[in-house]
């Protein structure tokens, strides 16, 4: 048997999954393989479980299909001038996915950046909120937000970005961060909180910026650090290449070798 762990069963984030978590413990004592979406939350496993998770795969990793520094982008569709800076969010908009951070560092960078717009991607419980911040905050020019989008539209508005903000806190949230992961295939430089998990795939001026504090101001001070990675000769190709090794392709590959460990093909 095989445990596919995604992160709400460990953290325990609800009274639902506290509920069940007796019920499912035994389950990965008994288990064969273990898998996991990163090398960070295998370790997160292993302290709620005492078990180790043998396979790291990172949840089914990013369609290489869709998720490309190549082709159109969602400008034109909301009215964004080329040269504008586009600063991005794409997250449930709930107060642990930094929602309330992002405002903060795009009104910090909007001060000195006059031609600069935020594209806010997401729903969730405080989607209502977060609507009237921006009203309060008299940003309802500069930011635009969308709510949801389909996932086969994403790479269109990460290719729209100069800079994609993942603004998480990290801790008991999240297991890998695929969002950031895409963002930084289509060749979007990424700034987020300096944690184990986010070193897994980002690399400080490689694909963005690792950032000490959870603050506005941090996210917004390395705004022009990120944006200046993907302006140079091959920029955006060139930052999505570090993160091939995250593709659904080899995801796959990966996993079933491992998997056929487990039940060998006769």
């Amino acid at each position: 048997m095989a445990i596919h762990a995604h992160g709400s069963e460990i953290h325990g984030r609800n009274r639902l999954a506290q509920f069940f978590w007796p019920l499912t413990r035994p389950l990965f004592k008994r288990a064969e393989r273990i898998v996991v979406p990163s090398a960070t939350f295998a370790k997160a496993v292993l302290l709620a479980t005492e078990r180790d998770a043998e396979i790291v795969s990172p949840s089914g990793g990013f369609d290489e299909d869709l998720f490309d520094p190549e082709g159109p982008s969602a400008r034109q569709k909301l009215n964004i001038s080329d040269s504008a800076v586009v600063v991005g969010y794409a997250s449930r908009i709930v107060e642990s996915k930094g929602w309330r951070i992002f405002l903060d560092a795009f009104e910090d960078y909007a001060r000195t950046n006059d031609g600069a717009v935020a594209i806010m991607i997401g729903i969730g419980r405080d989607a209502k909120t977060l609507e009237a911040e921006i009203r309060t905050r008299g940003l309802s020019e500069k930011v635009k937000y969308i709510g949801a989008v389909p996932r086969s539209e994403m790479a269109l508005y990460f290719r729209a970005m100069s800079v994609f903000l993942f603004v998480s806190k990290i801790e008991n949230t999240d297991t890998l961060g695929l969002v950031a992961v895409e963002a930084i295939a289509c060749g979007t430089p990424t700034i987020a909180l300096d944690r184990e998990l986010t070193r897994e795939y980002l690399a400080p001026g490689r694909n963005g910026v690792l950032v000490e504090a959870w603050t506005g101001h941090s996210f917004s001070q390395a705004i022009d650090e990120a944006r200046a990675l993907a302006r140079s000769e091959g920029g955006r190709s060139i930052l999505a290449a570090t993160v091939s090794a995250y593709n659904s392709r080899q995801a796959a590959q990966g996993l079933s070798e491992r998997l056929k460990e487990i039940a060998p093909v006769a």
